[in-house]
């Protein structure tokens, strides 16, 4: 889940530099528009819950209990925001 959201965001101008997710997180970094605090409030509209570790770093965990569907759904999410 965590390689599918990572390759949603990649090409998004507000996404700087993104770690490898090697499991079920993903670590990146925002920049522009958003700060990491102000790209967590955003995605809580949705139902979203991310994390800021950094003033423009984000944190998403992706449990046990995250299905393909809400991926899916936060896919779409992104697709809304500007590139």
């Amino acid at each position: 889940h965590a390689r599918q959201v990572a390759e949603a965001l990649k090409g998004k101008s507000w996404v700087g530099e993104m770690l490898d997710p090697e499991t079920n997180i993903l670590i990146f970094e925002v920049k522009d528009a958003f700060t990491a605090a102000s790209w967590c409030q955003h995605m809580s509209g949705f139902g979203v819950k991310a994390l800021p570790i950094a003033p423009h770093q984000v944190r998403l965990v992706f449990h046990l209990g995250v299905t393909p569907l809400m991926v899916e759904k936060l896919i779409e999410i992104i697709g809304t925001l500007p590139a």
